[in-house]
């Protein structure tokens, strides 16, 4: 009896975390996205092109890592809409948006083998 208790309980404390659901992001991330909504904020308040880019850029890094993101958040497209108007006039500036804008589109691996046989990719 001792011994199937045992097991019980160690089953119970093995299978308890694998069984918890994720609750979403990190800490970390949770701040990460914080931050990103801040600097589009106060990018489109100041009308500054490179503080709406800054958060994108922030946020665009963050990846799979973000879960699902609240409604009250701004959406990509919604940053880079007043990214857009903030630059109006700049074409050097409106060149960087699209060039942000297109940037997940264009990444591609960059692989190389040594001479083992290894494959290194980045």
């Amino acid at each position: 009896m001792k011994s199937f208790l045992l097991t019980a309980a160690l089953i119970t404390a093995i299978a308890a975390p694998a069984l918890a659901q994720d609750t979403g992001p990190s800490a970390a991330v949770l701040d990460q996205i914080v931050i990103s909504e801040k600097l589009i904020a106060a990018g489109t308040a100041r009308n500054d092109a490179v503080l709406i880019l800054a958060g994108i850029k922030l946020r665009s890094g963050l990846g799979d890592d973000m879960g699902t993101l609240p409604a009250e958040t701004i959406s990509k497209e919604a940053a880079f809409a007043a990214a857009r108007t903030a630059a109006t006039g700049d074409d050097a500036m409106l060149g960087m948006i699209d060039d942000v804008e297109a940037e997940g589109s264009r990444r591609m691996p960059i692989c190389s083998t040594n001479t083992y046989g290894s494959n290194y990719c980045y």
